[in-house]
């Protein structure tokens, strides 16, 4: 098989692809006592978040996670 650039940089970002997918990201995301609270809101409750089946509650401007 004649290797060419074309072939070479597919076939590199084939197998960066598979590093990156076996490792999993994770959120930058502020602790609690980092964001104020705010005002309370018609958002406000607890809901689903149904493509990983967790729950969150939305408090006065701040989103907890129920289900870690």
């Amino acid at each position: 098989m004649r290797l060419n650039l074309k072939n070479a940089i597919f076939a590199g970002l084939l197998a960066s692809s598979a590093v990156l997918a076996a490792t999993p990201a994770q959120a930058q995301l502020p602790d609690v006592a980092t964001v104020a609270p705010g005002e309370a809101t018609d958002a406000d409750g607890t809901y689903v978040v149904s493509t990983i089946n967790k729950r969150i509650t939305i408090e006065n401007g701040r989103a907890y996670v129920i289900d870690p």
